[in-house]
């Protein structure tokens, strides 16, 4: 699903303002490569990016999900 354009424009208002001031977490089930086309524009999700990265620490998590398992284990 794409963002609006003044979606995107307003995320990259928030992330400017805490960058450098204060911490954000993010989670996401994107990867960095996509969110171009989740922002509809490939300059700003890269401006965003730039300023999401910096100084971060990123923490992947990889495996199957657990909302998957709750829902089969509650179905049985």
């Amino acid at each position: 699903k794409r963002l609006p354009g003044y979606s995107a424009d307003d995320f990259f208002e928030i992330i400017s303002k805490r960058y450098e001031k204060g911490s954000v977490i993010i989670t996401t089930n994107k990867t960095f490569e996509q969110w171009g086309d989740i922002f509809t524009d490939n300059i700003l999700a890269s401006a965003i990016l730039d300023r999401v990265v910096h100084y971060s620490t990123i923490i992947k998590i990889n495996g199957p999900s657990f909302r998957a398992k709750n829902l089969k284990e509650r179905r049985e």
